[in-house]
């Protein structure tokens, strides 16, 4: 948006302030609004409308669920602004009360990938267009040590197992096959949860601990993007038969692929998806080792379509903004 001449104001939670810091030259103003504050719903929604009220135009990062949020947009129905939204949740847009509140002032909303926009039941009045958040600031590429022969599975966050399938991926690699040494699983996340404990305890106790990269703390942004950067493919390791990654909703881990232009592997369940289909390699619980021991002859997935360039993403949302 800044390129193409616009003048933006990010209002936030300190917290996310405080991550978006690599992004703080993009904005001529950046407020703090911390919603969570208990039992002042009321005064929060009145706040945050009173700062929204004067821009000509507001898009909602996460337009749906925060009854903050649903309150503001309420009272933002009896002013000028134009209000956009993110839908994380495209389901919402058909099966949520809270939405159809918020949509009665917001009209257009961006779903996180096309297939989703795609799959979407959109009301009549509702416009709906996609977006690919994944162009993030130049980060110093470094030298991270990689052997040569070593092939990198990066998988992306802190360890929580009601996210992710670790349980699937323990599994597998307790069958003692003969798994490729090359082979090493990066976990791109600071270990010191409760899950990710358990889980780098029970890699230890099956003497598989050559396999896997940990971090013990908090990953600063250049780190944590240098290793994206070297990792040969992306692991999302999404919980099987989900159908909600169909047609509801999309993991932040995809758009880290395609952002780095990366490979994944997914399960076979979710070779439906048509950007997935695009840019994995499958598996099933039979094949997963053989799979990943046949990754030294691969090579990774082009990214040769027009709609993962910033230039056609960056048209597509200014021209959807202001349709």
């Amino acid at each position: 948006m800044k390129d193409e001449g616009y003048s933006i104001s990010l209002i936030a939670h300190p917290k996310v302030i405080q991550q978006s810091k690599g992004y703080k030259s993009y904005f001529s103003n950046i407020i703090e609004f911390d919603g969570d504050s208990k039992g002042k719903r009321l005064q929060k929604s009145i706040q945050l409308f009173k700062l929204l009220k004067g821009y000509d135009k507001v898009i909602f990062n996460t337009a749906s669920s925060s009854k903050i949020i649903r309150n503001v947009v309420f009272l933002l129905n009896f002013k000028k602004t134009s209000c956009v939204g993110v839908i994380h949740d495209v389901s919402k847009l058909e099966n949520s009360f809270t939405q159809k509140v918020i949509s009665t002032k917001i009209k257009k909303y961006i779903a996180l990938s096309n297939d989703l926009a795609a799959a979407a039941k959109v009301p009549n009045d509702i416009k709906l267009a996609s977006f690919y958040p994944i162009f993030f600031p130049n980060h110093e590429l470094k030298n991270v040590k990689k052997n040569k022969e070593e092939i990198w599975i990066c998988i992306p966050g802190r360890i929580f197992f009601t996210r992710r399938d670790y349980r699937f991926l323990i599994e597998q690699l307790a069958k003692k096959t003969n798994l490729d040494s090359n082979i090493k699983f990066i976990i791109l996340g600071n270990i010191n949860t409760t899950d990710g404990i358990q889980f780098k305890n029970e890699i230890h106790d099956l003497n598989i601990q050559s396999y896997f990269m940990f971090f013990d703390g908090f990953i600063e942004n250049d780190t944590y993007y240098n290793y994206l950067h070297s990792s040969d493919y992306i692991l999302p390791l999404l919980n099987k038969n989900d159908k909600s990654y169909v047609n509801q909703k999309i993991t932040g881990t995809f758009n880290l692929a395609y952002a780095y232009k990366k490979t994944m592997l997914n399960d076979e369940y979710y070779k439906v998806i048509p950007n997935l289909l695009a840019k994995s390699y499958f598996y099933t619980d039979d094949s997963f080792i053989n799979v990943l021991n046949s990754l030294s002859d691969k090579e990774g997935k082009q990214y040769e379509e027009e709609k993962w360039t910033y230039e056609f993403q960056q048209q597509q949302y200014i021209n959807f903004l202001n349709s």
